[in-house]
């Protein structure tokens, strides 16, 4: 049996090495997409603590009302539904040294400001903003703590593994009210005004 000479054996490892080296650099992640917030979509949260987040709810009790803002650019949708797409929108099937793509926004959120629509209590009228009046928290967040709005608007505008971004927000006050209705503007900073009004909520007491 013979034996390859030492060259040839330094000659292999290199080649394989160099294989290696080139592989590994080749799987860099591909850069963010561009993001174009250009639809926001506010709806109802429950947040009673029996169904946590169950999108939608038509009735919220007193002390636990909250919303999802949903901040999404459109021309990734497929039919013009924003909720349907997010199933069904796919890239080229990922192996096993590929990375997810991740999306960038372009345009920045620089203000959140949120309105009731209803008279909330003595102090909150209708078409009051209530904007210091809101706690907030990112969507998928492990359940974090409140954050202020400056935290959130830096989440909105940071890199982001899908085409929209979602954020929750919580209304401070009691409502004494039997409904309730909120609007949201957000404030780019190309000079683009978004928002978007919820539905109107039946509120019971708060057990």
């Amino acid at each position: 049996m013979k034996i390859l000479p030492a060259f040839w054996i330094r000659g292999l490892l290199i080649l394989a090495m160099t294989g290696c080296v080139k592989l590994f650099f080749s799987c860099d992640p591909p850069p963010p997409m561009d993001m174009h917030y250009n639809m926001l979509v506010l709806e109802g949260v429950d947040n009673s603590g029996q169904f946590t987040h169950r999108a939608c709810p038509d009735t919220m009790y007193s002390d636990a009302v909250a919303m999802q803002l949903t901040l999404a650019d459109s021309s990734y949708f497929f039919d013009g539904n924003p909720f349907c797409s997010r199933s069904d929108f796919s890239f080229s099937s990922a192996f096993a040294l590929s990375f997810p793509q991740t999306f960038i926004p372009v345009a920045k959120v620089e203000r959140i400001r949120v309105y009731t629509l209803c008279d909330l209590n003595d102090t909150y009228k209708e078409g009051d903003e209530i904007s210091d009046s809101v706690y907030y928290q990112r969507r998928h967040s492990n359940w974090e703590l409140y954050v202020r709005e400056k935290e959130v608007r830096d989440y909105l505008n940071s890199e982001q593994s899908n085409y929209f971004s979602e954020i929750m927000l919580f209304v401070k006050p009691s409502v004494k009210n039997i409904t309730a209705q909120f609007r949201v503007f957000v404030y780019l900073d190309n000079g683009e005004i978004l928002s978007d009004s919820t539905q109107r909520f039946t509120i019971i007491p708060s057990p």
